[in-house]
């Protein structure tokens, strides 16, 4: 999956993309990368090139409802379905401890530690949603299953790398 920086802006101009968006973009996709390749130094495979890409496109539509498939379905309209998926996933994925660490795992994880363009913890970066809604109504749950999915792929990171995030 090869996609050169022009395209990207090339997409990001047509999506009407605002510059704070296009920062928190580029955070996310310069801490994914250099995650990505110390994984793959300890025997990983990901694609670097999907999760830079997908990373830097994920929010493309932020302001849309529904902003991850609104992404996606931009992103297929213009023939690229490989970030599409990465763009699809990064709101939503499955909380299973034997999911795969892959590309879009990488990029769901590393938005749930970036505040905007700011790296934060992933307690922190959840605690005004926690504080927002109720456990027992729909929108609190789903904060708090995105949130436990996030610890456990931080947890599988940290036992790759031999490290903790802070």
């Amino acid at each position: 999956m090869k996609m050169d920086y022009g395209e990207i802006e090339r997409l990001r101009d047509l999506a009407g993309m605002l510059p704070h968006i296009r920062a928190h973009c580029d955070a996310v996709a310069n801490k994914a990368v250099e995650l990505a390749r110390r994984l793959n130094a300890h025997g990983y495979k990901l694609d670097i090139d999907l999760i830079d890409c997908g990373a830097r496109l994920h929010d493309i539509m932020r302001l849309e409802a529904n902003h991850a498939r609104a992404g996606a379905d931009f992103l297929r309209s213009q023939g690229h379905y490989a970030v599409a998926e990465v763009v699809e996933r990064h709101m939503r994925l499955p909380k299973d401890e034997s999911s795969p660490l892959d590309e879009c795992a990488l990029v769901f994880f590393v938005d749930k530690i970036m505040r905007e363009d700011e790296l934060v913890d992933v307690h922190t970066r959840y605690e005004h949603a926690l504080n927002m809604y109720a456990a027992d109504t729909p929108g609190g749950q789903s904060v708090r299953r995105n949130m436990n999915t996030a610890l456990c792929i931080q947890r599988k990171i940290e036992e790759v790398l031999n490290c903790e995030f802070e």
